[in-house]
Parts: structure tokens; C-alpha cells; sequence
């Protein structure tokens, strides 16, 4: 269904793949979907959930984005344009919510950040990044972009990452640098960028998100080519590249061609998770989307049964103090994980799903 990092070795590998472009490799991971052993849940120690407050104007449909990050938990809904920021015992400590054309406000909410002095909000219809406190979601300033993004991060010394993806059936109504990854100073001026595109290159899928962070780790991956990049948030400039050798690829020849998606080709479908000595892998076969968990001990991936059971990771898009995090959205969820053999939450918890409210499910890692 839908940290310890790999050790790599010195000398780069060229992986001559004829499913992409060719990228030069640190290490690749085979992934063979047929030959995954069924025992991913046999990794999870124990599981445990947090009800999170709610009200009228405080409630989110989409947990599109979780950071943890100064003692507090920030979850972005990008269709709603809000950040809902949590005590790590769920209650509510604030809510950025200023979508709108006044003074301070945002038209869209691409994606968000956090650093210990603001949240960061990508509006890429104005093509700006306003700041607000990360305390109190307080308007701060707002900066000029010379470019759109779908993605970005904080990284050190107040610097910023940001990622975009040339997509299929639309053109941008501004020339920018080429580039798939832009890395800018804290006046969100370009200092470097990666992974240059042709004219006529373009993805034939997006991502909800392109970043994925694990306290001075952050993982980037696009379906441009089959593996991730590590970057140390600390040193943008140490950086390790892993290739994922799927058994059934997308050939390069049909890297352009969206009737692929259809088939039962295999593509990463959101950006790696690590978390201690796992990295989680979301990957579609067809019309199916499954996760798959690379063990950097054992040097193997494994998944779960194909049936619902008893620690079974259900689509986790965060990390926290060694557990993966994902999100139960309805009591209904819950009563099928209950029946499948999960432990079960307190009342607290029952109490909440039956209200509407949603709760986070933090897996902790063996």
C-alpha cells in the first residue's frame, strides 16, 4: 500500500540504464516488487496515536505536509491555505491562515517551511514567499521570486532549497533558469541550481511533494529518474545520489508518453522516508501504489501483506524522534485497523474520530 542513511562508497557508479537519463549513481538498490519478502510490519516496535484539537475555523481536510520542528507540529492543507500549528500533546497552539489579496496574504499555498524564526509560504500565483513567526503565525515580510516551484525546505545557514518539475500541457508565463532544483540564500536570491532540463523535457507526472526531511538529512526525488538525492541541510554541497533498479522500469523511449502510467511500469510515486535505519519508498505498479521499506541493516526492502493485519504502515508522510507518521483521517480507518489487529487507541482518541476530528498514527521503529 500506498537515521541511519545507506553507506556509500567513494568512487561514483554510472548506472548504464537504458529506463533514464544518465545520472551519476553512488549506490544503487535493486527493487524487485515480485521478490519483496511480506514482513514490513515485523519492523514496527510498537504503534501509538495523538487526536489532534479542531474547530470551526481550525480543521484541515489534507495533511499535505507535517514538519516537526521547534517543539511543535506545523500540518499544511494547500486547499484550504492553512497551517495548523499543534502542542506535541495535540492541542491547538496557532493557525497561519491568510489566504486572500490583503496586505499579507498569500493567494496560493505551494508549499511551506519552517526555520526556527518564521513560517515560509511559496504563493507562486504572485510568485512570492511570505514570512510569518513560527510562534504565532504573525505577518513578517515578504520577498520577490524570479521563478515558480512545487517545493521547498529550509536547509543551513539560512539558506533554502526549492524544487520544480517541468510538466506536460502548460508553459510558465515567465521564462526561468531551467533547472529542477534551486538552492537560494536567505533573500531568496539563486546562488546554486541542479539538474538542468531541455526545451523540450518534461515530466509526465508531478508529486505532492518533492522534499522529505529527517533532522540534518533532506531527500529529494522526482520521477525524472528512478532513485533520490541526499543532501546534508548543514552542507548543501555533501550530497549522495541513490539509484533504484526496478525490475520493470518506464523505458527511456516512453519517459514522455502519460498512456505509460496505465501499464504496469514501476515509478516512485512520492519522495523517500528515512527514519533511523529504514528509508520508506512509495511505488506504483500499474494502477496500484505500494510501500516498500529498504532495511539498512539487512540491505533488503520488504512490504506489507496484501491483506490488512497488525502493524500493518499505512502511508506515512512524516518522521519523528524515530517513528514514522502518517495520518488516520475518519473512524471508520480506525475501526479496520482495530479489527485488523492494531492496539488500540484511548477514549481520547475514539472520541475524536467520532467528532470528524483527524489523528496522527506515529509507528515506532524497531
Amino acid at each position: 500500500m500506498r537515521s541511519r542513511f545507506i553507506s556509500i562508497v567513494a568512487v561514483c557508479l554510472i548506472l548504464g540504464c537504458t529506463s533514464e537519463p544518465d545520472i551519476k549513481y553512488d549506490k544503487v538498490l535493486t527493487l524487485n516488487l515480485r521478490e519483496v519478502a511480506t514482513d514490513a510490519p515485523e519492523y514496527v516496535e510498537s504503534i501509538s496515536y495523538l487526536p489532534l484539537e479542531t474547530g470551526d475555523t481550525c480543521f484541515f481536510r489534507n495533511a499535505d505536509k507535517i514538519l516537526f520542528e521547534n517543539g511543535l507540529i506545523y500540518i499544511a492543507d494547500y486547499r484550504s491555505g492553512q497551517v495548523l500549528v499543534y502542542e506535541t500533546d495535540g492541542s491547538m497552539h496557532s493557525v497561519l491562515d491568510r489566504k486572500g489579496r490583503g496586505p499579507g496574504e498569500y493567494l496560493d499555498m505551494m508549499s511551506f517551511t519552517v526555520d526556527s524564526d518564521y513560517i515560509y509560504v511559496l504563493d507562486n500565483f504572485n510568485r512570492k514567499i511570505f514570512r510569518y513567526g513560527s510562534m504565532d503565525c504573525r505577518f513578517d515580510s515578504v520577498e520577490n521570486l524570479d521563478f515558480v516551484a512545487w517545493d521547498m525546505e529550509a536547509i543551513g545557514d539560512g539558506n533554502f532549497i526549492f524544487a520544480f518539475s517541468p510538466l506536460g500541457g502548460g508553459r510558465l508565463t515567465s521564462p526561468q533558469a531551467p533547472y529542477r532544483i534551486l538552492i537560494t540564500d536567505s533573500d531568496f536570491r539563486v546562488k546554486e541550481t541542479l539538474l538542468d532540463y531541455g526545451d523540450n523535457e518534461y515530466d509526465i507526472i508531478g508529486q505532492r511533494r518533492y522534499f522529505s526531511v529527517e533532522e540534518d538529512k533532506l531527500i529529494y526525488s522526482s520521477i525524472y529518474f528512478d532513485g533520490y538525492i541526499v543532501f546534508d541541510r548543514s552542507d548543501y554541497n555533501s550530497r549522495q545520489v541513490i539509484g533504484i533498479e526496478f525490475d520493470n522500469p518506464i523505458p527511456a523511449s516512453a519517459r514522455k508518453d502519460p498512456s505509460v502510467l496505465d501499464k504496469n511500469y514501476n515509478y516512485q510515486t512520492m519522495t523517500p522516508i528515512a527514519c533511523g535505519d529504514y528509508i520508506m519508498l512509495e511505488v506504483a505498479e500499474g494502477d496500484n501504489i505500494g510501500n516498500y521499506i529498504y532495511n539498512c541493516d539487512t540491505e533488503k526492502f520488504s512490504r506489507n501483506p496484501d491483506m490488512l493485519c497488525r502493524n500493518y504502515i499505512y502511508y506515512p508522510i512524516a518522521n519523528y524522534k524515530g517513528c514514522y507518521v502518517g495520518v488516520i483521517e475518519s473512524k471508520t480507518v480506525y475501526d479496520e485497523f482495530i479489527t485488523a489487529g492494531f492496539d488500540k487507541g484511548d477514549s481520547c482518541v475514539e472520541k475524536s474520530l467520532e467528532k470528524g476530528n483527524p489523528v496522527l498514527l506515529f509507528y515506532k521503529m524497531k
